[in-house]
């Protein structure tokens, strides 16, 4: 086996390195005591080399195991002392090693198990039947991703420790050209922030009448339903058209009900400021008649300003395409 000392790979950028560098230059911080630090994170790194399954033989295994005991120290370092280095150094002092990195790790594991619970949930499942209900279900025949491909991305690369974002957002609407690994506290809260507001679209939508969407269809036999891209947008979308132009809770559209939608509701590029107050607090009475909570309710708000904007830009123009529609709405 490697000298476990040799796979340390020393980052400026980390704010542990930081840390011990700034704590091995005091004057009255035993040498003993920055050595005991070392001996620890090798112990760390030594358990994690026997407890997962890792080929000791091979040095690039070995690597990222150093790397990845490096961040979730440096995560937990980050936490404890919210980048204080002061702190940080107090910490350092008077704390092992392992307990930065068990903090580092329980980061990691409650992002990725809010990940795991996120996959579950953002299906729309069609029952034999015709129920359609989010969330997996032992009697269905077809799951329909209810996020966009960007978002299962990012729930993707979440889950290998990566971030392809840079901030928390409504909506992602793009994504980092390269992945970056989790190795700061300030990308653990980004990463929680989305998950979070994913997790608020969810609840949201689970309050809807999606029972409506049987009456109206059979989404087994609607024309791309299978690879339907941001299925949560199109529900949106449709149902703001439908409310607007006949106060219905629908979700399917008509190309009649666009037309009018697009001739009387939207003006200068813009969904029309009386039509956009009508359809935010039907929203809003809608969700607190459901008992959402407020987290919910002020995401929500979020999410239908960002799908009125979209529309009233996307529409301003002649609708001649139907498969352009088709991006947009269940028709």
């Amino acid at each position: 086996m490697a000298n476990a000392n040799s796979l340390i790979e020393y980052d400026p950028r980390l704010f542990l390195f930081k840390a011990l560098s700034e704590l091995g230059e005091l004057e009255n911080v035993p040498t003993e005591r920055i050595d005991e630090l070392n001996r620890q994170i090798v112990a760390i790194m030594n358990k994690r080399s026997i407890m997962e399954p890792v080929d000791i033989s091979k040095l690039s295994e070995l690597q990222t195991v150093a790397r990845d005991v490096v961040l979730r120290l440096n995560l937990g370092l980050e936490h404890g002392s919210k980048l204080n280095l002061i702190r940080a150094r107090h910490l350092l002092l008077h704390n092992d090693m392992i307990r930065f990195y068990q903090i580092g790790n329980t980061l990691m594991t409650k992002l990725k198990r809010d990940v795991e619970a996120i996959q579950q949930r953002a299906r729309l499942t069609i029952a034999e039947s015709g129920m359609v209900q989010i969330g997996a279900h032992p009697e269905s025949v077809m799951e329909i991703p209810l996020l966009s491909q960007m978002e299962e991305d990012f729930l993707s690369a979440l889950m290998d420790e990566h971030l392809i974002i840079d901030e928390v957002v409504a909506v992602i609407e793009s994504t980092r050209e390269q992945a970056q690994p989790i190795e700061q506290f300030s990308q653990v809260e980004i990463a929680d922030g989305l998950l979070k507001n994913l997790d608020f679209r969810l609840d949201c939508l689970q309050t809807l009448p999606l029972y409506l969407i049987t009456k109206e269809k059979d989404l087994r036999y609607v024309e791309s339903m299978e690879w339907s891209e941001d299925l949560a947008g199109k529900i949106t979308c449709g149902m703001m058209v439908n409310l607007a132009i006949d106060g219905r809770r629908h979700f399917c559209v008509t190309f009649d009900n666009i037309r009018k939608f697009s001739e009387n509701c939207i003006e200068a590029a813009r969904v029309s400021e009386a039509i956009e107050e009508k359809l935010l607090a039907w929203l809003i009475e809608y969700l607190e008649t459901h008992q959402a909570t407020e987290a919910v309710i002020d995401y929500a708000y979020d999410y239908w300003m960002y799908w009125l904007n979209r529309l009233g830009r996307h529409l301003q123009k002649p609708i001649a395409d139907s498969d352009v529609l088709r991006d947009w709405f269940i028709l």
